[in-house]
């Protein structure tokens, strides 16, 4: 049986299928480095090839309270640091959680998932990128991706 973050992997790799060059990464292999590199390939001038990272996370539900730290499970100091240096050395590197509940998706910069897992619900949505009820579409995922982090 699939565990959650397969299915997640799952879910985005097929929504993003043949839309980008994609290499899984086992963590027994290299530790605290992102579950995904990607390469989205030039579609001209507005869509230059761009690489980068994703961490993906998810949890059963947001936390009993609302004002509570929700807590993410697995997500380790040393990815946190893996996340937030390598975006401040330029990097493109990404965050998304999903909330299996409420069905929702929250793709955090790097420089901001180190708040993953310390903050209550209120703080990450502040802090997410972008959220959406349901995984948005592929063109979407590729513009967060290709935003590098600037506002869309």
């Amino acid at each position: 049986m699939r565990k959650p973050e397969q299915k997640l992997w799952d879910q985005l790799n097929r929504t993003m299928h043949g839309r980008w060059d994609v290499d899984r990464i086992e963590s027994s292999v290299a530790r605290d480095v992102p579950d995904v590199y990607f390469m989205l390939p030039d579609q001209g001038p507005r869509h230059p090839a761009t690489t980068g990272w994703i961490e993906l996370k998810q949890i059963p539900k947001w936390g009993f309270q609302k004002y509570r730290v929700t807590m993410v499970p697995h997500f380790t100091a040393g990815q946190k640091k893996w996340l937030r240096e390598h975006w401040e050395a330029k990097a493109n590197c990404w965050l998304l959680l999903h909330v299996r509940m409420t069905n929702e998706y929250l793709f955090f910069r790097g420089c901001d998932a180190p708040v993953v897992g310390d903050a209550t619900q209120g703080t990450l949505y502040d802090k997410a990128f972008a959220v959406f009820k349901g995984l948005p579409t592929a063109s979407t995922i590729r513009g967060i991706l290709e935003s590098k982090g600037r506002q869309l």
